[in-house]
C-alpha cells in the first residue's frame, strides 16, 4: 500500500510508482528502468480521459474470455445515431446493419433455489494502432474513427435489431450499458446483466458507410 499525503501533486505519486520492485532490477545494472515515466496533470488529460486500475481476468478467478474480430464493409457499417455531435449522419434504420453479438443467459443457469443468475460483462472495442501508420500527429483524426459499443435487450434470443432504440439500451444502477463515443484506439464498456434474458453487444463508429478493422473483445464471469 501507497499513503499518499494531502494536496501531493501525481508526479510524486508517479515518482513513487516508477521504483523498482525488490529484486526486479539484474544485477550489476545501475541504469535498469522499469519503462515508467513522468507526465504532467495537463499533459496527461490531453492524452486520456480514464484511469484503469488493472485487475486480472483470468480463468483462475472465474473469466471466460472470447474475442471476436471482423471488418466493417459500405454495406454492414451502419454507424452511430445519437446526438452528441452534429450533424448525425446516422439514422436509426442504417444502425441495423451493424454487427451484432448475441449473448443469451439461459434460464436454467442457476438453481431454482439459488440466487438470481447475474453475468458481469467487460467489453472492449479496439482499432489498429494509429502511431503504427504515417499520417497526421495526435489526435490521428485521419486515421482513427470514433468508437460506440452498447448492449440492448432483446425479446428472442435469435432476434436481431433492426433500427436503434436507446430505449433498448440495458440500464444498471441508473447507469447505461454505453461507452463514450471516443476517438481513441480502444473503448471500454463494463456492465451486470440479470439473468435469464437475451443481450446484444452492438459495435458501431460515427460514421455510416465507412469500412475499417475493428476488434471486438469481451470477457464475462
Amino acid at each position: 500500500a501507497i499513503s499518499i499525503p494531502p494536496l501531493v501533486s501525481h508526479l510524486m505519486l508517479v515518482e513513487y510508482l516508477r521504483l523498482p520492485l525488490p529484486g526486479s532490477a539484474p544485477s550489476g545494472r545501475a541504469d535498469f528502468h522499469d519503462g515508467t515515466f513522468v507526465m504532467t496533470f495537463e499533459d496527461w488529460l490531453q492524452v486520456f480521459s480514464h484511469v484503469f486500475i488493472r485487475r486480472p481476468l483470468s480463468a483462475e478467478l472465474g473469466w471466460t474470455a472470447v474475442c471476436l474480430q471482423g471488418r466493417w464493409t459500405a454495406e454492414t457499417c451502419g454507424g452511430t445515431p445519437i446526438p452528441v455531435q452534429q450533424p448525425v449522419l446516422a439514422t436509426f434504420e442504417t444502425w441495423g446493419r451493424n454487427p451484432q453479438c448475441r449473448l443469451v443467459i439461459d434460464e436454467n443457469a442457476s438453481s431454482e433455489d439459488g440466487p438470481p443468475l447475474e453475468i458481469e460483462l467487460c467489453v472492449t472495442l479496439q482499432q489498429a494502432d494509429a502511431r503504427m501508420r504515417p499520417g497526421s500527429p495526435f489526435p490521428f483524426e485521419d486515421r482513427l474513427q470514433q468508437l460506440f459499443v452498447c448492449v440492448m435487450r432483446l425479446e428472442e434470443d435469435e432476434q436481431r435489431l433492426e433500427i436503434f432504440h436507446k430505449r433498448r439500451i440495458l440500464r444498471q444502477g441508473g447507469m447505461s450499458a454505453a461507452s463514450l463515443l471516443s476517438r481513441r484506439r480502444e473503448v471500454l464498456l463494463r456492465t451486470k446483466l440479470p439473468g435469464p434474458g437475451a443481450y446484444a453487444i452492438v459495435p458501431s463508429i460515427w460514421e455510416p458507410h465507412l469500412s475499417g478493422a475493428p476488434e471486438v473483445s469481451f470477457l464475462l464471469t
